[in-house]
């Protein structure tokens, strides 16, 4: 059956079975901006699917298309069982890792969000020095990441052990912290693998796993947070933002309870009051004045010096 006029004919995306541009939405409604948009995680499309049911089809009808109108039963059924299939997939790669929601938090502004090169002469960006403390070190690894272009992606995969990773353009917030260490030498994919097959019972049982996973269990924030809970990292949670150093990570809850994580960097917000923090809440590595825009749940200093404490 061939297209509507409204609708493009670009590659079929297999996962969900569904032509990926439209070219006329409602305002913000539409599916995709761009072609390259295509490669949008199940993560990032719900919300833009959600319109698509919700005003996609009714729009393509008022509009004079017979897309609908000329659908077999078969066919009505098929896009029926296509769209079902859609939210079910979503919501079983979102429950692989912990990960920002489907529908961005309102802390995502254009406004906080860093644009551009951001050169400041004042910011450390070589994460090699060793004459910098380590946390400037880990900020500076923290400004590196946030030069990367990361669609959001929370899917289960198989990734290589030690120092395995998901592909460089693919990752959720707990990715960010794992390779801003890594610059320095440090696997927290190991790290936290070592320790959970230690001492398993100690860690979150919220997913329902029997033993470690070293492909996601250091992807997942509550294994973050245990791991830097036993090796006395944590700090307290305050209101004040010069508690909050160069190098340290901060853990949230989202406004839905999901957790999320991210790394205090050297910059200052413009008043001043408050570090900006590289995280990656479903647009990418940004660095963003947001540290206290959701719930603290945690705050950390982990510092690996080869005599991490077990217990």
């Amino acid at each position: 059956m061939p297209l509507p006029p409204t609708i493009s004919s670009p590659p079929q995306d297999h996962t969900l079975g569904l032509h990926e541009s439209i070219k006329e939405w409602p305002p913000g409604h539409r599916l995709y901006p761009s072609a390259a948009d295509s490669t949008r995680s199940v993560a990032e499309k719900l919300p833009h699917l959600t319109a698509l049911v919700r005003h996609g089809f009714p729009r393509l009808r008022r509009t004079g298309a017979t897309f609908l109108d000329t659908m077999t039963p078969m066919e009505t059924t098929t896009m029926s069982a296509r769209l079902a299939g859609i939210f079910v997939c979503s919501a079983t790669l979102l429950s692989a890792c912990d990960a920002a929601p489907a529908i961005p938090q309102a802390v995502k502004s254009a406004d906080n969000a860093l644009v551009g090169p951001g050169e400041d002469p004042g910011v450390n960006k070589d994460w090699r020095n060793p004459a910098l403390g380590y946390g400037l070190r880990l900020s500076a690894a923290a400004e590196e990441r946030a030069t990367h272009s990361v669609v959001y992606d929370a899917s289960y995969q198989q990734v290589s052990y030690p120092n395995g990773d998901v592909a460089a353009d693919r990752g959720v917030c707990a990715d960010e912290i794992v390779r801003a260490y890594r610059l320095l030498g440090v696997d927290l994919q190991r790290l936290v693998h070592e320790d959970m097959t230690h001492s398993f019972s100690v860690y979150p049982k919220r997913w329902g796993l029997k033993g470690p996973d070293k492909n996601i269990d250091h992807r997942r924030v509550p294994n973050l947070a245990t791991f830097f809970v036993r090796h006395k990292a944590d700090l307290p949670v305050t209101a004040s933002g010069d508690d909050y150093q160069p190098g340290d990570v901060v853990a949230w809850a989202l406004a839905d309870g999901r957790p999320h994580i991210g790394m205090v960097t050297e910059r200052r917000s413009s008043d001043g009051k408050r570090p900006l923090v590289m995280h990656n809440i479903g647009f990418g590595p940004q660095i963003e004045d947001m540290l206290f825009g959701l719930t603290i749940t945690g705050h950390y200093r982990f510092q690996e010096t080869g005599s991490a404490r077990r217990s």
